[in-house]
């Protein structure tokens, strides 16, 4: 994974499939 871009990026759409990310959804919220 280290010395394959794609490879990588791979990984990361599979850890959010996996945790239930939403297309368009937020990436980052206020915190109080």
């Amino acid at each position: 994974m280290w010395n394959n871009p794609a490879d990588a990026i791979a990984s990361v759409a599979n850890y959010f499939i996996k945790h239930h990310w939403l297309k368009g959804g937020d990436v980052a919220f206020p915190v109080t």
